[in-house]
């Protein structure tokens, strides 16, 4: 997926949020925004040295945001993704990768008077890596190994809610992080990794 392909998609959840929004009361502008949901790693750069690229993993995400005016927020998140790569015959070995990161950062949410709200984001913080491999050789068969590395991210994002009441919304969204100095062939290449997320937000309060 080329980067170009990944900004399209990011873009083209904040304008489909533009053109179907239909006229409805004003939005409420909640103290705490809380959100769950599913969010799959589709592509990365990162991989480890001799061996191909990562593969299509599964993951989750969770966000806090609480509000400072009735446009920007402060949030923090966490999230988790992990994918097995079947084993290799030039190498014997099944790969299991395991991610999980901590951030913080801003949003910007523009509130009208239709259902849905688009967002962006900046988020920065640590994420972790890890890769257990496990031997298919005759001679070593399930011997496991694990290598890890840990970098700073920076993760800027995009997307919409779609409210279906005051008490609860459907979230899409997408983002990139960005790992200047990860690489498991320790040349701090840095590499990219590109989400999308479908859940659930549940506003909590109301700002004045």
């Amino acid at each position: 997926m080329t980067n170009t392909t990944r900004q399209c998609l990011v873009v083209g959840l904040v304008f489909l949020g533009a053109s179907v929004a239909r006229p409805a009361r004003a939005q409420v502008n909640p103290h705490v925004e809380v959100s769950a949901a599913f969010a799959p790693l589709l592509d990365s750069t990162a991989s480890l040295a001799g061996l191909t690229a990562r593969p299509m993993m599964s993951g989750w995400n969770l966000e806090v945001a609480g509000s400072m005016t009735t446009r920007l927020s402060v949030v923090f998140a966490a999230d988790g993704a992990a994918g097995r790569q079947p084993g290799e015959s030039a190498y014997g070995v099944d790969n299991m990768w395991r991610d999980r990161s901590l951030l913080g950062g801003v949003r910007a949410t523009y509130r009208s008077t239709g259902s849905l709200a688009p967002y962006w984001q900046i988020l920065a913080g640590t994420f972790k890596s890890d890769l257990t491999y496990t031997s298919s050789y005759a001679s070593s068969r399930g011997s496991r190994f694990t290598h890890g590395d840990t970098d700073i991210v920076v993760q800027p994002g995009a997307g919409l809610n779609l409210m279906l009441n005051q008490h609860i919304g459907i979230r899409l969204g997408a983002d990139v992080k960005i790992l200047p100095n990860f690489d498991w062939s320790d040349s701090a290449a840095g590499a990219s990794m590109f989400r999308v997320a479908v859940g659930a937000v549940v506003p909590l309060g109301r700002r004045r």
